[in-house]
This record gives C-alpha cells, structure tokens and sequence, in this order.
C-alpha cells in the first residue's frame, strides 16, 4: 500500500517576500567589519568630546553603583540561600 502525501507539491507563484539580492554570506573563519555605512542611515555613537568632564564622572559614578547595586542583591540572595540550607540541614 501506498502512503498518501501529508504536504502538497509546492508550485511556485512568483511573489517576492524578501528581496534577498544584498545579503551576503558571512566568512565565518576572518570576520570582516563592512566598510562604510550609507549616508543619512543609523545614529553615531557620541565620543567622549560630546560631555564635560563632570558628565562623564557622574555617568561613570553611576556606572559603578549600579554594578555595585547588583553585586549586593546577588550576595544577600547566597547569603540567604545559605542559611535556609543550614536551618534545613539542622533540622
């Protein structure tokens, strides 16, 4: 006995759904950055002529305690974890 087939045959109708004309094939073994970006598309970055010397102080002050911030929750969540683990251990 012969299976049916689950999918039909596909035909073709000519519709483009993504113009694929300008993609290219990465090189996977020497990365290349590309060359320029066309003009007027994407925003630059802002060096770090753009802030005086107190903004960029004050941005890398709240940098840090940001990171500072995230350090101390993740060790008061180990702190905590370890004395459930004792409390559970001396029961």
């Amino acid at each position: 006995m012969k299976r049916e087939k689950s999918k039909p045959e596909f035909e073709d109708d000519g519709r483009v759904i993504a113009d694929m004309r300008d993609v290219e094939r990465p090189n996977l073994l020497i990365p290349r950055l590309p060359n320029k970006r066309p003009s007027g598309q994407g925003k630059t970055a802002p060096s770090g002529g753009d802030f005086s010397r107190e903004e960029r102080k004050a941005a890398a002050t709240g940098a840090l305690a940001a990171a500072l911030l995230i350090a101390l929750v993740f060790i008061a969540a180990g702190a905590i974890l370890i004395f459930a683990l004792q409390l559970g251990w001396n029961l």
